[in-house]
């Protein structure tokens, strides 16, 4: 017999001397608590799995997020548009995979936002890479949107020798996919 719950059980169902009916009644209602405001939450899960190339250094390119995790009222048109449906303050998290090609100089790249294609003031971030290296960038900026906004991520680098860079799975290791883009829309307000 199980003294203690384990998660993914429904211990509400559980026939036991340990959990009491008031107690059996004040689970029910924490779990329908997380499930309204936690899992509930507004949010968009998505990535790219391509590797996204520098055609002009003078170019601010919007980064493609092709596939979708998950969502919840946060939408992608598969091409970089990340819609919300409902206002609020967001929070993006994004992790970006980046390749300097070049084999002599160092190279830089900006990441920044826009919302409803307008640039989002104080939202670039700067990155070097070290030549012929990979650099794996983190990125995190909180907005307030209104129902309806969309955001998009750019990026603009120094070189035509910058990509946003996919790997493939490998088998020895057993690696996975490693998309170049993973981005992450959630409501925190």
């Amino acid at each position: 017999m199980n003294l203690f719950p384990v998660p993914g059980n429904n211990i509400t169902q559980e026939k036991s001397s340990f959990l009491t009916a008031p107690w059996r009644a004040w689970f029910d209602w924490l779990l329908s608590v997380i499930q309204q405001n936690v899992l509930a939450r507004d949010y968009g899960s998505f990535y790219d799995t391509t590797t996204q190339v520098t055609v002009l250094y003078s170019e601010v390119y919007v980064i493609r997020l092709g596939q979708t995790f998950g969502s919840n009222n946060v939408n992608s048109d598969g091409q970089g548009k990340m819609t919300v449906v409902n206002a609020g303050v967001f929070n993006l998290e994004a992790s970006i995979q980046f390749i300097n090609n070049d084999v002599v100089d160092p190279q830089y790249v900006f990441l920044l936002l826009r919302l409803n294609g307008n640039d989002v003031n104080y939202s670039a971030r700067q990155f070097t890479l070290a030549p012929n290296s990979v650099f794996f960038a983190q990125y995190s900026f909180s907005v307030t949107l209104a129902a309806g906004d969309y955001l998009e991520m750019a990026w603009a680098a120094s070189s035509v020798d910058m990509d946003l860079f996919a790997a493939p799975a490998i088998s020895d290791p057993n690696i996975p996919y490693t998309p170049s883009v993973i981005a992450n829309l959630i409501k925190i307000s």
